[in-house]
């Protein structure tokens, strides 16, 4: 039985053994038409809250192991000059990653690419689609994909009742800091079937090492 049927997609029909998954239609893409985020993110807290019991179950299913980013497989595809720069910035990286691993906040299900083209509503009802990037990581690192930060305390809100505000707000702080980071290990992982994604992977390192460097 899913956790959150209202917001995830509708099953028709599945064939596992196949790879297929057919999906009853979701409506309206929040690219062209967009939504309140807030209810929605909300909702998706509180998934994240209830699958924390059943982590291991996700791991056995197959899901991406992201606890522990692999910021330094990045070096494998940056030019000299960015890795130079980066490795210079790896204390702080692994500072604040540190900081993230010893949060009370237990890993669990990410979506991992949480934006307007993967999000969609029909009458008034808003879906997450296309789950096939998820991991099982700290549930902030949702935050490096943030359509509309004016929603962020309504995300906020159902950790709010279980943890200490301050603890959340100093993870999401340590969250943003490294969201280009983040975002680039995400797509390391298919450099092998995509050569051209290594570019981009590039150009968020970059981004990374353009903000600001205070800790």
């Amino acid at each position: 039985m899913p956790l959150a049927p209202d917001i995830l997609p509708e099953i028709v029909a599945a064939r596992p053994e196949a790879g297929w998954l057919l999906l009853r239609d979701a409506g309206r893409r929040a690219r062209e038409h967009p939504i309140e985020w807030g209810p929605l993110l909300r909702r998706y807290a509180e998934l994240q809250i209830a699958s924390i019991p059943h982590a291991q179950d996700l791991l056995d299913a197959g899901i991406v192991d992201n606890r522990e980013p692999a910021v330094a497989r990045l070096f494998e595809y940056v030019s000299p000059e960015t890795a130079e720069r980066l490795r210079a910035r790896m204390p702080e990286v692994e500072q604040r990653l540190a900081r993230l691993a010893a949060s009370p906040l237990p890993a669990t299900v990410e979506h991992n690419d949480l934006h307007d083209g993967n999000v969609f509503s029909r009458d008034g009802r808003a879906r997450i689609l296309d789950w096939g990037d998820a991991a099982l990581a700290h549930p902030f690192f949702t935050l490096t994909v943030e359509e509309d930060p004016s929603a962020r305390e309504a995300y906020l809100e159902p950790w709010a009742e279980r943890y200490p505000r301050e603890r959340l707000l100093a993870d999401v702080e340590n969250v943003l800091a490294l969201r280009y980071l983040l975002r680039a290990v995400n797509w390391d992982r298919v450099v092998d079937l995509d050569p051209a994604t290594a570019a981009r992977i590039e150009e968020r390192v970059v981004l990374f090492l353009g903000a600001s460097s205070e800790s």
